[in-house]
């Protein structure tokens, strides 16, 4: 699809990959745990639920909705509207794109299991086994959702929200790449996603997790590319019509010390974003050029002021001098006092009052340059854990044994969605 720059605009496709989740929220809700933490994150989620979510389902009682038995996923994510209203009808030749992801996604245990499930007997007691495994009284509507039964556009569109406050309760390292090339499907980077992903998911460190999320932009009829034509001086956002993939990599893991100099995981997280970041630079597998997006802004080991100043890394989210130029002398007119500054990474923060030049530096930035995250290693004496290691008495073993306990492998075939406007 991303190499298609013919392809319909009715299309949308996103890929989410998660590893496995055996440090997540919902697990640890599964066993008696004292009340340590092995994070702030935890921390707050347990004892300031209000700071950590507001109105989000389930954080109010300290949950999520990540399953509470460690399930890897792939969640495939497509979609079609008739964007040309009644005229236009789903048919053959859009059904071939919904099965050709379906085939490639076998065996679809998924489609049996829901396909059945009024049967009763054993795909029935299954399926409340997943209602439970999954957290909830009602299973996910969107496991419903079928290309091959219509849903309104009112209904299809809350399903591409995640509901939850963030996948792991951890702190994260956040890449969110821009492509605009049209060869991706054959220069190799498949490939190379793939194996850099594997080496989280099957890496030996199994409190290093990764999100990930692959959505391409349509080809030439899109109209998230049409919309950004510069003619048309429809807003700041830069690069709308060259853009063909977007590539979000997300790396959470668990802190080993409240001291970044001494915080093993973190540096190790550090460099595999650092390698990562290889893929975006002239002559990267991805793109040419470092381009960002502001709704997914992070900071590069290489970036001046530790990224945390948007002046002096602007020209990786604003496509000209002259636009941002043209932000700044809005920005001065319109609050002159730098009233809505909250922080460097703004628009002409770097004028702003010394009291609203506030850095926010991520968890080893600053510490460790590209060669130093890969050779230094900073001896302690001691390591002491930063929150205190959670405590439990017997939730592995009680694992180990499976004394009645029955383990369903989830796999996701492919959450398939077809959309079509209301009639």
């Amino acid at each position: 699809m991303n190499d298609d720059v013919n392809l319909a605009r009715d299309f949308d496709l996103c890929i989410t990959t998660t590893s496995d989740a055996i440090q997540s929220w919902g697990l640890r809700t599964f066993f008696q745990w004292k009340p340590k933490y092995n994070n702030l994150d935890e921390k707050i989620m347990v004892e300031h639920p209000e700071c950590y979510a507001d109105g989000v389902e389930w954080a109010e009682q300290k949950k999520l909705t990540i399953p509470a038995i460690p399930t890897p996923t792939i969640l495939i994510y497509l979609q079609w509207a008739n964007v040309r209203g009644a005229e236009e009808k789903f048919g053959e030749k859009h059904k071939v794109w919904f099965e050709k992801i379906r085939e490639a996604s076998r065996p679809n245990i998924m489609d049996l299991m829901l396909g059945q499930v009024k049967g009763g007997g054993i795909l029935s007691s299954t399926f409340d086994a997943l209602k439970t495994i999954w957290g909830h009284g009602d299973l996910r509507n969107y496991l419903y959702v079928d290309y091959r039964k219509h849903t309104p556009m009112s209904e299809l569109t809350r399903y591409w929200v995640y509901e939850d406050v963030r996948e792991y309760v951890k702190p994260y390292e956040k890449r969110a790449y821009a492509s605009n090339k049209t060869n991706l499907r054959t220069n190799g980077w498949p490939e190379y996603a793939a194996r850099r992903l594997d080496m989280i998911i099957n890496g030996d460190d199994k409190s290093i997790d990764v999100i990930s999320q692959i959505q391409p932009f349509g080809g030439k009829n899109s109209m998230y590319r049409l919309g950004g034509k510069p003619e048309l001086n429809n807003g700041c956002h830069s690069w709308r019509d060259e853009f063909t993939m977007l590539f979000i990599l997300d790396v959470f893991y668990q802190p080993e010390d409240e001291d970044d100099r001494y915080d093993r995981k973190v540096r190790r997280v550090l460099q595999y974003q650092t390698e990562n970041d290889a893929s975006c630079q002239k002559g990267g597998i991805f793109c040419d050029e470092d381009r960002r997006f502001m709704f997914g802004s992070f900071a590069k080991q290489s970036d001046p002021d530790c990224g945390s100043s948007l002046d002096a890394v602007h020209e990786h989210y604003y496509d000209s001098e002259e636009k941002y130029q043209r932000l700044v002398a809005i920005k001065r007119a319109v609050d002159p006092n730098y009233v809505f500054t909250a922080n460097l990474f703004g628009i002409d923060s770097i004028n702003a009052p010394k009291n609203r030049q506030i850095k926010i530096i991520g968890r080893g930035h600053g510490l460790h340059g590209d060669e130093e995250v890969k050779t230094t290693h900073y001896p302690r004496p001691t390591l002491e854990l930063s929150f205190g290691q959670s405590t439990w008495s017997y939730g592995w073993s009680l694992l180990a044994a499976g004394a009645g306990i029955l383990t369903v492998a989830l796999v996701y075939s492919s959450v398939s969605r077809a959309r079509r406007t209301s009639d």
